[in-house]
């Protein structure tokens, strides 16, 4: 008689009690049909830890009864011992036949151990989101471990736990039966219990975990045992392994002790695992298309490619970069290095190789049938890409080993010391002494060529930045990239436990944690590098108390700076912790006496210091404000339903005073619109009435997010006591408020250097009695408040010059620059008279060219140590986040760099994303906030053939200079430019060599508007990626959007695509919309786009509800895959005041849509073809001259959309382009022109300009 199977699971815990009681959670809330029994083992976690777990586990007991069980062990046996208590105890117990050993940081659901139980396999694993194996798959939802679970909760929220169903029981459904052998990692292993008995436990040599499921699987196949991998069960993993992400991990001694047992035990050479990725999708690819054509499993294939794409183009570029450092010292290497990477290359271009896979499939994935010999050329490539990943990775390990060898000893290791296959760089001695001598020699040499600063403060990690500490050290960091950072911090970081870390070039961390040695030594290397250096600098005098290292401001030949960041003392006492107050109130005075400089944020906090401590501040004070760097807006702006509208954006602390602003909220509910923006969203919905809770927009915003949201903003609360705290602070949301012409309520008008610098506000108790000004008064309110931002911002860039120059070499100083140093401190920035005379230089400047006056804005100097001293094209942006421009940008980078073009990309303002992708995609970059004389400093050093700017005109009489050609890229209708601005613009014509615009549209009004010259204007559009619209299935996608969203098959859907904002007009399109509906009975409107403007939406709500058209249209939000969405639409319609040139147009026209347009971007372009209306704009946006948010539709524009989207719901013509006529419409294509452009430059050539402007 067959035995029932009973599960034993073991699971071990080590501290991360959030995890383990989610996992825990799971378990309970997962149904299986078999039966299980569970063990917790704690491996000695600490004892708060320790505590939450125990209490977590005993509720469950308490519940579930014997069945589950919980051992704590006394010390940590780590991964191999902790599990090996719960398999001795399950091999006891005669009712269990299966043994499951589980990670404590998982999520499981519905069934899964059912089906891995169904193979009925001695050794299976089952699939998940993040593993360093072939089990690792892509994802589709989104999840943090906070959302499931509350504390002082044993149950799992259930929201977020069905997105992880969801998904589990969709890959069951559409990989089902999908077995394959493979070696697995023990996230989740389940073993049959005579399996287990057979091979034993787990070797507990591999201490405290790595290695040990390798030596399993080892085991087991000596044994003869397969091992397998269910690709049909998905189970959720926290842990740290991510898909199509390149991690190298250079190991700890113990992991590495761990494999050389590995090694040792079995014969072997152990290999990374950089190519299971690839690996993993050639499983899932061989299947799928062993499917018929209409399997869901076919469909997921395109979630690799899009993460597969990242990854290839992430191992090209590593290559590609340390074979480039490996040439340089090709003549020290060894032979056989030469020779390993020769093999790497022989695999050629993967990135050819993989665009033929990724067409093969896109080819094949839509046939009913897939013939086996398509299939084994698909499985024969990809296998070919992982061998090159693979060998290619191994070199880079390799490669960088011996040029760390190199960096240590100065020659290549000698032939003694074997160069090893892991991460480990070679060479590095195993004995104490040698290890000693080693580490002496290499700190000596350090030493002795180490110039720079060294910091006491943390580094400012990406974990760590939006902390508005650490972003103050990363705005001080930037002014000194041109030498090295040593970092020396204290606390203890998650995931970075090593001693020193090496996080950029130039940057060394010190870290004073772990055995009482090690913090000696650590010590040690810091008073050296405090020596070497003679420069200290501490971020608060909190730092100073830490290891005592203020003592350090006692050496009189060191040039000490102490960033005061806040009252600390003050702090401490409101806080009633009057005993640390004593303390830093000693550390302060100290700073105060024997710093050479100290680093105030403001005249307030410098004033308070001289009161303080009166004759014994003996430092020299420096004002320098800290705020992001943004373009401001003061326009005026529109009420929303006749209401101001009054923002809040910030956190819940205390001295937020949140509970006040949320009374003034209830307050004034019934005159104004409120949005309040929190990381704590719920907390405050939880302070806030029934009645509150429709009116008040409640929501967790991005920065970027806030910067869109501002301009549409009348007020802002920043409500502060007046304490001394408050009174010497720069509040960044207060900068922010003043730039984005937000008038601050305030309740205290003593806010740092504010009300000094002219900061107009409104006051709690007028805003209370509803005095506030009208829009014509509260607009020059706003413009006096940009005023005193400009004030601010010089101030902090004079207060940047001399923080650089205290800390820098000190050389004998010219005529010039003794007159400005002089000028400076006769004119501070914050008096009338600074102010006035940095008015007049800004207007003087362009006329008198000179380093006087701009050496104050030379403060951060990028890294030009590893730049190329030429280029052929600097690409030149101001801010670089994310988004449509900057798309366009790195693919246009990219087609310049084929055509062999030596690119570099300059970003002169923010920067965000982009630029990280930026250098995946291998382009050299350099972030410089600019100043005239470091804009010079780069042009002089990479010595620019041409530059090409896209909204960008910094550096124009620079390049003019230098007889540099300075192209610009116009990208839009710049309608929202000012006066002042346009002036602006139409001066920089004058000095630009040549402007390109995106559509024959922007150029008329380029020329029109803007005082562009009609010979200098060329245009070459911008094209589309074709990629998404064949890694899909165009009718899948229409059935299931259309049941999504309640669209029948008989319905005719018009797709309107935009942001929800002014320009895109959809007010207009769904009024005319409004009208064809009449006549056409069956017609829908979908609307897509995220919402910028709120009040627009709540318009086109009202709207539908007045209208009765609640079942006709339907807003079907961001939707990003806008190619899905055209599959399930029969028109595209779009109702925009003005456009630049409109790619979604393109995608239309690409998708084989009929067309209803307003004429403005690309749409004049095809005006006349079938298929494709072309209305006149409600407004001629050449000779509008209001502000974007007055624009508005007319009923003769929306009676012509009506009838063209009438004519087209009766005669749905298709515009049927041909493959040559899609072809100019794909970006490759559009982008070559600028390549055509840029030989025209560069070898002044005006023919092939000619062929440009034909094209």
């Amino acid at each position: 008689m067959t035995q029932i199977a009973t599960t034993g699971i073991v699971i071990v815990s080590y501290n991360a009690p959030d995890a383990l009681i989610a996992t825990l959670a799971s378990l309970r809330r997962a149904h299986n049909e078999s039966a299980v029994k569970l063990i917790l083992v704690d491996n000695a976690s600490n004892s708060d830890d320790r505590n939450k777990i125990r209490a977590a586990i005993t509720a469950h007991i308490s519940e579930v009864g014997t069945d589950w069980r919980y051992i704590e062990e006394p010390e940590n046996l780590g991964f191999s011992g902790g599990n090996n208590v719960g398999i001795r105890e399950f091999l006891a117990d005669d009712t269990i036949t299966h043994i499951c050993l589980l990670n404590s940081d998982v999520i499981v659901t519905d069934h899964w151990l059912d089906r891995m139980l169904a193979h009925e396999k001695d050794i299976i694993s089952s699939v998940t989101n993040k593993a360093d194996s072939e089990q690792c798959i892509p994802v589709d939802y989104n999840a943090d471990l906070s959302e499931f679970i509350e504390a002082g909760s044993i149950r799992i929220i259930e929201e977020p736990y069905q997105r992880a169903k969801k998904f589990a029981d969709r890959r069951y459904d559409a990989w089902q039966g999908h077995l394959v052998e493979a070696d697995v990692t023990f996230f989740c292993v389940l073993l049959t219990k005579s399996a287990c008995e057979k091979i034993g436990l787990l070797d507990e040599t591999f201490f405290p975990g790595g290695f040990e499921d390798d030596d399993y699987c080892f085991r087991a196949r000596k044994l003869g045992y397969k091992i397998f991998l269910a690709r049909d069960t998905f189970i959720h993993h926290w842990g740290s392994a991510s898909f199509g992400k390149l991690q190298y991990e250079y190991f700890s001694a113990r992991a590495e002790k761990n494999k050389r047992y590995l090694e040792e035990k079995h014969g072997i050479k152990w290999s990374r695992r950089s190519e299971k990725p690839i690996v993993s999708f050639c499983m899932d690819a061989a299947f799928a298309l062993g499917k018929p054509s209409a399997s869901a499993s076919r469909t997921d294939l395109a979630a690799y490619t899009r993460n597969l794409d990242h990854q290839i183009d992430y191992f090209e570029t590593e290559f590609r970069n340390l074979s480039a450092t490996f040439e340089a010292y090709r003549d020290q290497a060894p032979e056989e290095l030469g020779t390993q990477i020769a093999t790497a290359r022989s695999y050629g271009d993967l990135a050819d190789t993989w665009i033929k896979v990724k067409a093969a499939l896109s080819r094949d994935i839509k046939k009913e049938e897939v013939n086996e010999e398509s299939v084994e050329a698909i499985t024969a490539d990809l296998s070919r890409i992982a061998e090159a990943v693979h060998d290619r990775v191994e070199s880079n390990f390799a490669i960088h080993a011996f040029v760390s060898s190199l960096e240590r000893d100065g020659k290549a290791a000698g032939p003694r010391l074997r160069v090893p296959s892991s991460a480990a760089p070679a060479g590095k001695p195993t004995g104490r002494i040698s290890k000693l001598l080693w580490l002496v020699r290499r700190g000596v040499g350090f030493l002795w060529q180490l110039d720079g600063i060294v910091f006491f403060g943390g580094y400012f990690y990406p974990e760590r930045q939006s902390d508005g500490y650490f972003q103050r050290i990363q705005i001080i960091d930037r002014l000194f990239q041109d030498r090295w950072r040593i970092y020396v911090e204290s606390e203890e970081l998650t995931g970075r436990n090593i001693w020193f870390d090496r996080p950029e070039p130039n940057v060394l961390v010190l870290r004073v944690t772990g055995s009482k040695k090690l913090k000696m030594l650590v010590r040690m290397l810091a008073a050296a590098a405090v020596l070497r250096t003679r420069r200290i600098y501490f971020h608060s005098v909190l730092r100073m108390y830490d290891n005592r290292f203020g003592q350090f401001l006692h050496l009189p030949f060191v040039r000490k700076a102490v960033d005061i960041h806040g009252v600390v003392p003050e702090e401490f006492r409101m806080h009633d912790d009057f005993y640390s107050a004593l303390i830093y109130d000693k550390q302060e005075r100290l700073a105060v006496r024997k710093a050479g400089i100290v680093i105030v944020v403001t005249k307030a906090m410098e004033n308070y210091l001289r009161q303080k401590f009166r004759g014994a501040l003996k430092a020299r004070s420096i004002s320098f404000p800290m705020f992001p760097t943004f373009t401001p807006s003061t326009s005026a702006r529109p009420l929303e339903n006749g209401k101001p509208i009054v923002v809040y954006a910030g956190g819940l602390h205390r001295w937020q005073q949140v509970p006040k602003m949320i009374d003034a909220i209830a307050k004034t509910a019934d005159h104004c619109q409120h949005r309040f923006y929190t990381p704590q969203p719920e907390a405050v919905k939880a302070m806030l009435s029934a009645s509150l809770m429709n009116s008040v927009i409640v929501e967790s915003k991005t920065h970027a997010e806030l910067m869109e949201i501002y301009p549409n903003c009348h007020y802002g609360f920043i409500l502060r006591e007046d304490s001394i705290v408050n009174k010497v602070a720069c509040p960044t949301k207060l900068v922010e408020y003043l730039a984005m012409g937000i008038v601050p309520i305030i309740d205290s008008e003593n806010i740092g250097d504010f009300k000094s610098l002219g900061m107009q506000y409104i006051t709690l108790p007028d805003f209370l009695a509803s005095k506030l000004p009208d829009e014509e008064t509260r607009v020059r309110m706003a413009s006096e408040n940009l005023a005193v931002y400009e004030r601010l911002q010089d101030v902090r860039e004079a207060g940047a010059e001399q923080i650089y120059q205290f800390f820098s070499s000190r050389h004998r100083p010219t005529i010039r620059s003794r007159i400005a140093t002089r000028l400076r401190r006769v004119l501070p920035p914050e008096t009338t008279s600074g102010r006035l005379a940095r008015s007049l230089w800004r207007r003087m400047s362009p006329n008198i060219r000179g380093p006087i006056v701009e050496a104050a804005a030379n403060i951060p100097l990028a890294d030009l140590s590893t730049v190329p001293h030429e280029c052929d094209v600097l690409v030149q942006v101001d801010n670089f986040e994310a988004g449509g421009l900057e798309n366009v940008v790195l693919d246009l980078n990219d087609t310049l760099k084929k055509a062999n073009y030596k690119i570099a990309l300059l970003v002169l303002g923010n920067r965000g994303p982009a630029v990280d992708q930026a250098r995946r995609r291998g382009q050299k970059v350099i972030c410089q906030i600019y100043s005239p004389s470091a804009y010079e400093r780069i042009i002089d050093h990479i010595k620019p053939k041409l530059v090409l700017a896209h909204y960008s005109t910094h550096g124009l009489r620079a390049c003019n200079d230098r007889d540099i050609p300075f192209l610009q890229v116009i990208h839009n209708v710049y309608m929202w430019l000012n006066d002042r601005q346009r002036q602006e613009f139409s001066d920089n014509a004058k000095l630009t060599t040549k402007f390109i615009a995106v559509s024959d549209y922007v150029r008329d009004y380029s020329i029109s508007r803007l005082g562009v010259p009609e010979e200098k204007c060329i245009v070459v559009p911008n094209g589309i990626d074709f990629a998404p619209f064949h890694d899909f299935a165009p009718r899948e996608a229409r059935e299931s959007l259309r049941e999504k969203y309640g669209i029948t098959g008989d319905d005719f859907v018009f797709v309107d695509i935009g942001a929800i904002n002014h320009q895109k007009n959809h007010l207009g399109t769904l009024k005319a919309f409004e009208i064809a509906s009449r006549t056409c009975e069956n017609a829908k409107l979908a609307i897509l786009g995220p919402i910028y403007e709120t009040a627009l939406m709540d318009e086109l709500n009202a709207y539908i509800a007045t209208k009765g058209l609640e079942h006709k249209v339907i807003y079907c939000g961001a939707a990003p895959r806008s190619h899905e969405h055209f599959a399930m639409a029969d028109a595209f319609v779009s109702g925009a005041f003005f456009e630049g040139g409109q790619l979604i147009l393109l995608e239309a026209i690409r998708s084989n849509l009929p067309i209803v347009t307003s004429r403005v971007g690309f749409a004049s372009s095809f005006e006349g073809r079938p298929g494709i209306e072309v209305v006149p704009p409600p407004q001629d946006i050449a000779q509008y001259k209001g502000e974007i948010w007055e624009l508005k539709s007319t009923q003769p524009f929306e009676s012509q959309m009506a009838d063209a989207m009438i004519r087209t719901w009766k005669d749905p013509v298709r515009p049927n382009f041909s493959d040559e006529e899609l072809s100019k419409l794909e970006r490759s294509t559009s982008y070559e022109q600028y390549s055509v452009l840029v030989r025209a430059q560069l070898s002044r050539n005006e023919k092939h300009a000619a062929e440009v402007q034909t094209a």
